[in-house]
């Protein structure tokens, strides 16, 4: 952030931007901390890997479901549903 503000902005706003964007954990932690921005950085980068739980991903495949026989089914039950319906209409 620093680098992209091309020096345009002050520390102690930047601060307040940064961490706004950071886990509420790791802002209770820096935001009694007077020291710099990159100072700052390796402090929320310690705390991360400590606070923060490793993300797991896992992923599982769902049986297949046979889609096309029932769609076929349906469309064979909506066509003895509309010709039961024609049977109950009068002429």
């Amino acid at each position: 952030m620093k680098e992209l503000s091309g020096g345009q902005l002050q520390d102690e706003f930047l601060k307040k931007l940064w961490l706004q964007r950071l886990p509420s954990q790791i802002q209770a932690v820096l935001s009694v901390s007077s020291e710099t921005l990159d100072k700052l950085a390796e402090i929320a980068d310690k705390v991360a890997d400590v606070a923060l739980p490793a993300a797991v991903y896992s992923a599982t495949s769902a049986p297949e479901l046979n889609t096309s026989a029932e769609i076929q089914e349906l469309a064979k039950q909506i066509v003895e549903l509309k010709l039961q319906i024609s049977r109950m209409s009068w002429p």
